[in-house]
Formats: structure tokens, sequence, C-alpha cells
């Protein structure tokens, strides 16, 4: 398995998994052949993500940040990052 950090070249558009590391406030991306994991190229990186997804028509990745408690989105490819929601005391346990 090769890693591929912050490479917007990179970036699979096609049969994918994303996953989160909370504690390193980082998003990932794997290919489903398992040939490339690399770390999605957000500007401001996240403090604690702790959910992320996908949706497949826009080609826009979700995440929620427990830490700023805020719902943001950027483009796969890192591009129009921004906050999608700020979640208020009591929205988010």
């Amino acid at each position: 398995m090769r890693c591929c950090c912050a490479n917007v070249d990179a970036v699979v558009y096609d049969n994918f998994l994303l996953f989160v590391d909370g504690p390193q406030g980082k998003l990932f991306q794997m290919a489903l052949n398992g040939t490339t994991v690399l770390e999605l190229p957000v500007s401001s990186k996240p403090q604690n993500p702790v959910a992320v997804d996908f949706d497949p028509v826009t080609q826009t990745v979700y995440w929620t940040d427990i830490e700023s408690r805020t719902i943001r989105r950027a483009a796969i490819n890192g591009s129009n990052q921004e906050i999608f929601l700020q979640l208020q005391p009591g929205e988010f346990g």
C-alpha cells in the first residue's frame, strides 16, 4: 500500500473508502484495490473529526468535527472548503 499525503493529483474519484483519524485530525481516502491511501488535502486541519460522508453527485466530502462543533464540507480535491453547519450546545453529544 502506498501513502500519499495532500497530493491533489492522487485523489481517487471512483471506488474508494473514506475514514478519519480523530486524534490526529486527519481525513483519509483509500482506493478499494488497496494501492493508495491519501490524506485528503483540506486547507484547514480538522481538530477532531469523528464522522465522514461523501456525496457522489457533487463530489463533496462532509465531516463532523467535535472540537470545533462543526460540520464542514469540501470538494474531494480539497477545494471549496467551508463550514456547512455550526452546531449549538446540546446539538451534538
